[in-house]
């Protein structure tokens, strides 16, 4: 997809601060780019809102698809946050079309703590369970 394009081409010319480890490299440069890509995607919905020769079809739809990326941006906020409350100070969450993806730097998850996770994004969501992916981020050992 275009904007998606659009997107990761501007999250390279970006820089982030790494730790010796990588971790704070992997959860800054993925928020980064999923709010780049966010961006992208609304500047285009707004450029057509504001296009006066786009029928007016077209704007309802683009009006539509900038609440939709709002919601999904206010979710994911939310989520990352009380995820954050539950003591995994690194936490990224991303919404597909069918699934969200959490990814946490831990060294063991609980089942309570999967519970948790999981009642979070399920509700700041609105994805079920079965929708739902946790994983560990992976390092690369030197």
């Amino acid at each position: 997809n275009e904007n998606e394009n659009i997107a990761n081409n501007t999250s390279e010319n970006n820089t982030v601060e790494t730790n010796s480890n990588g971790e704070e490299d992997y959860f800054t440069s993925s928020k980064l780019q999923r709010e780049n890509m966010y961006s992208q995607m609304l500047e285009t919905y707004q450029k057509i809102l504001e296009n006066t020769a786009i029928p007016e079809t077209q704007k309802s739809i683009s009006s539509q698809e900038i609440a939709n990326i709002n919601n999904k941006k206010n979710a994911i906020m939310i989520a990352e946050n009380l995820i954050k409350t539950k003591g995994f100070e690194d936490a990224v969450v991303s919404i597909g079309e069918d699934s969200v993806d959490v990814v946490l730097n831990y060294e063991e998850l609980s089942s309570s703590d999967r519970a948790q996770i999981e009642d979070i994004v399920t509700r700041k969501t609105g994805y079920s369970v079965s929708q739902l992916v946790i994983s560990k981020m992976q390092t690369t050992e030197s």
